[in-house]
């Protein structure tokens, strides 16, 4: 169903049921259709590895988790709008004890993202949000 833009009512002008249906029913049901999917998001989890580059190409802006660490270990977020990407998102660094965390960060619709680390990869999520 489409947007049908609104009758400009006039004093005096009768309305009919057609009217109302065109002008408010379905454009409500329209509106409440696009405000469903405002929160949606599709979860994956896609085999992904450290030190590979990817490209957002899903077109939405998507959020991404990482869940990594070990001993004495570091793992860096990087993304950009060029391949290799060079802008720091994050940074962890793990010393002296096994400690696990997680990362998240928003990619914008053609950019670039990696995960760089010498730590041991619990988790990789990813998320479009439409």
């Amino acid at each position: 169903m489409a947007w049908t833009t609104p009758i400009t009512w006039t004093t005096g002008y009768v309305a009919t049921a057609s009217d109302l249906n065109t002008h408010i029913r379905d454009n409500e049901d329209y509106l409440k259709t696009e405000a469903d999917t405002i929160n949606l998001v599709e979860q994956f989890q896609p085999a992904r590895a450290f030190d590979t580059i990817y490209q957002n190409t899903t077109g939405k802006i998507m959020c991404i988790c990482v869940c990594a660490g070990n001993v004495n270990t570091r793992t860096r977020i990087l993304t950009g709008s060029t391949s290799p990407p060079i802008a720091s998102t994050s940074s962890v660094l793990h010393v002296g004890v096994t400690y696990y965390d997680s990362q998240t960060f928003f990619v914008a619709t053609d950019f670039y993202y990696t995960a760089s680390s010498n730590a041991t990869l619990r988790l990789w999520t990813e998320w479009e949000v439409h």
